[in-house]
């Protein structure tokens, strides 16, 4: 069974040792085992690490300061007339790497059997242990790559449309550009404070929590994973992929089915 895990159910699952005085210590450790014996197949998104795993009161620079690598090539065609061809892509080095504990957890989980869900968007860095160039054993293996990209583009939108996962993001940018009266992209004047305050710097943090949550869910439905394991149990009082309304949808729309790692544990009892 493929089940993805998110932040706050991958983490005791891949080191229960670390969550002993938890109520539901036994669950972690049975799944635990299940992943041992081939039972689950583990899976975790890649934002946990490119974004979420970037300090909240860091984000809002970080985010600010992000540009994509510009090369352009040039070339000449056989009949004489030159070409120059642009590419744009992430420039790595931009990213602040991960933490040396977080480091230890993702090498935890990746010896246990867990593998990184790639959730492309342009110009995203990686820190250097999930650079799907550098690791690609690391990530989710599929067939077609090209439809399980759309499929995370489509789910993605889908998503937006409802004014959640990356949206909320969108959104606080683009408060800041209708202040700067000038084109910019959603993050560029983050760090400007003649556009953008404390309080909304607290916001997109708290915004990039739930883009990471959008992002984990369209990319388990286009890898085609069985069920989403979260502890995450948002109300219908803030707007959230993860809400009930949500999830209602999710389930219609897209078969996804949400449970707990208690539920889980159930399922293999």
């Amino acid at each position: 069974m493929r089940v993805t895990f998110d932040t706050n159910t991958y983490r005791p699952v891949a080191e229960p040792d670390r969550y002993t005085n938890h109520p539901d210590h036994a669950a972690f450790v049975y799944l635990n085992e299940a992943i041992r014996d081939g039972r689950i197949a583990p899976f975790i998104g890649e934002a946990l690490f490119t974004i979420e795993a970037i300090r909240k009161v860091a984000r809002a620079p970080y985010l600010a300061g992000r540009r994509p690598q510009t090369e352009i090539v040039e070339t000449t065609t056989p009949d004489g007339h030159a070409r120059a061809t642009m590419t744009f892509g992430p420039d790595h080095s931009q990213h602040p790497g991960l933490s040396e504990r977080e480091t230890e957890r993702l090498e935890n989980a990746l010896k246990l059997g867990f593998r990184l869900l790639a959730q492309p968007r342009i110009g995203t860095p990686r820190p250097e242990p999930v650079r799907p160039d550098l690791h690609p054993d690391r990530f989710a293996a599929d067939t077609d790559i090209a439809a399980r990209q759309d499929k995370f583009a489509e789910v993605g939108r889908a998503i937006e449309d409802r004014g959640v996962g990356f949206a909320r993001a969108k959104v606080i940018g683009a408060r800041a550009r209708t202040r700067a009266k000038r084109p910019a992209t959603w993050f560029e004047l983050l760090d400007d404070d003649r556009f953008f305050n404390d309080d909304e710097r607290k916001e997109i943090a708290s915004a990039v929590g739930e883009w990471v949550d959008g992002d984990n869910i369209a990319a388990h439905i286009a890898y085609g994973n069985d069920l989403f394991c979260t502890e995450d149990k948002a109300g219908n009082n803030r707007p959230s992929i993860m809400n009930a309304d949500n999830r209602n949808w999710l389930a219609a729309e897209y078969s996804v089915r949400f449970v707990t790692a208690l539920e889980l544990h159930a399922l293999f009892c």
